[in-house]
């Protein structure tokens, strides 16, 4: 039923920029994650639950 219905779309250009779209986006959120810049962030957040008493502040 899906395979007829999306064999008789006729405008497959929209599929096509949708899936551009999301493959942009998943990699710049990718690049943001794994940056090194946000290291201190990673490394600050890993010692939060050892830490007891402690205020953190996030950025």
């Amino acid at each position: 039923m899906k395979s007829l219905a999306l064999s008789q779309f006729p405008m497959i250009y929209l599929s096509v920029t949708a899936l551009l779209v999301f493959f942009v986006v998943f990699c710049a959120v990718l690049a943001h994650v794994t940056a090194k810049s946000r290291d201190p962030e990673f490394r600050s957040a890993s010692r939060l639950p050892l830490e007891e008493g402690q205020r953190h502040e996030s950025h």
